[in-house]
Order: structure tokens, then C-alpha cells, then sequence
């Protein structure tokens, strides 16, 4: 089930494996997002291995490696890129442990960067979790992560150790850091953005693609044409 979002006129996939599989270019993606233009904001169901954020251990995901990777080497094996539109993804900076999602979303969107493929940002991986009262904000997710892991379908459901979000670090140390996200449901803060976590690359579906059969579970996706 899709829920309007509090902070952004969008409405995002929440719970422990909600309907929410697509069926695109012959494999298996989540919604994560239906956008207030009617685009649909997708992430692939298997990541893609495991990768650097980037060679050169910048913070800034307009040059970064894994971005390049992704707008060429991976776009190029879809077999299908018709329906995949250039949007904006959220790459601002993020204070470490913050107890304000609505801040949170603030500071990510004061940074964007125009692409067609991307990854997924902290922010969004904190609203798939239907359990707001424990699981909706930075510290509360720290805090409750035992708990907070069963109620997101991206820790409930998908399989890997840790996998970047887009996101950077913002922190009193002016330390280069990105966020990856552990199995455990723990985000973390990780200076040396040259480690290898797992990638699910994140796209747009155009407004025109449409729905043509399927209920949106794992065994009976939907199928966008």
C-alpha cells in the first residue's frame, strides 16, 4: 500500500513487503515512489555487486565513479530504456543521527543532480518503514534498528550485507563520508567512500508508462508497458 508522504507531495511504498514489485526489462524492481508528476521511482529487487562510491573518495555523486558506472556501463545492458526519464536525485548532505526527518529531507534536496540512473537516499530508505513511531527518523532508526529491520521491505526483503544510499555525511569533523545501509537496518557512517558495498540502482518510469496486468506481489508483479 502507498502512503502520502508528510514532507513531499509524494507517495511512497511502506511495510514489511508491501505490493509494490515491477516487472521491467525482464527482471524484478521495487516502488519506491509515486512522484506528484506521475513518475515512478523504482529500485532494482538484486543488487548489482558490490562497488566503490567512488575511486578518487570524493563525496560529491556528480563525479563520483559508481554514478558514471551507472549512467553508462549499467544503462547500457536494459534492453529497454524507452521509459526511463532524467529526473533530479536528492544528493545533499545529511548531519549524521538527526532526530528531524523533515530536516533531513531539507538538507537532501538542497542538492540535486540531474540523471537517469541513480541510488536510493537515506531519507527514502527511512520512509519505506511502516513503523513511524520507532523507525522514522535518523536517531529513532539507531535506536530501534532490531526492531526497525522487520518493518521495511528494504531490509525485510531484499538480499545483501550493506549497500550504499546517495547520500553524504554532514559532520563536525569535516570528515569525506558516505551512508551505507547494513542488513541490520543500521545506517552508517562510512569516511572512506572507496569501500565496496552492494549497489540497487534506482530510475524513473515515465508518466506515459502504464499498468497493463499484475497485482504487484512478488509472484504476480506489475507489468509496465
Amino acid at each position: 500500500m502507498d502512503y502520502k508522504d508528510e514532507y513531499e507531495d509524494r507517495y511512497f511504498y511502506k511495510g514489511a513487503n508491501p505490493n509494490n514489485y515491477v516487472n521491467f526489462n525482464n527482471s524484478l524492481w521495487r516502488i519506491i515512489s509515486i512522484e506528484n508528476d506521475g513518475t515512478i521511482k523504482i529500485m532494482k529487487n538484486e543488487n548489482i555487486g558490490e562497488m566503490v562510491w567512488d575511486t578518487s573518495v570524493g563525496v560529491y555523486w556528480g563525479t563520483a565513479s559508481l554514478n558514471v558506472y551507472l549512467n553508462n556501463s549499467f544503462l547500457a545492458t536494459l534492453s529497454d530504456t524507452s521509459k526511463i526519464v532524467s529526473k533530479n536525485f536528492s544528493i545533499g548532505e545529511v548531519t549524521l543521527l538527526n532526530s528531524s526527518l523533515k530536516s533531513q529531507v531539507d538538507e537532501e534536496n538542497a542538492t540535486l543532480f540531474n540523471a537517469k540512473v541513480g541510488i536510493i537516499t537515506v531519507s527514502e530508505f527511512l520512509r519505506s518503514n511502516s513503523n513511524i513511531s520507532q523507525c522514522s527518523t535518523f536517531l529513532l532508526n539507531s535506536d530501534n534498528r532490531k526492531i526497525c529491520v522487520n518493518t521495511s521491505w528494504i531490509t525485510n526483503t531484499l538480499s545483501f550485507d550493506n549497500f550504499w544510499t546517495i547520500t553524504p555525511a554532514k559532520n563536525s569533523y569535516n570528515d569525506p563520508s558516505v551512508y551505507p545501509i547494513g542488513s541490520n537496518g543500521y545506517i552508517d557512517y562510512i569516511s572512506n567512500s572507496s569501500a565496496k558495498y552492494h549497489v540497487f540502482p534506482v530510475i524513473y518510469l515515465s508518466s506515459t508508462a502504464k499498468v497493463t496486468s499484475g497485482d504487484g506481489s512478488e509472484n504476480n508483479p506489475y507489468i509496465i508497458e
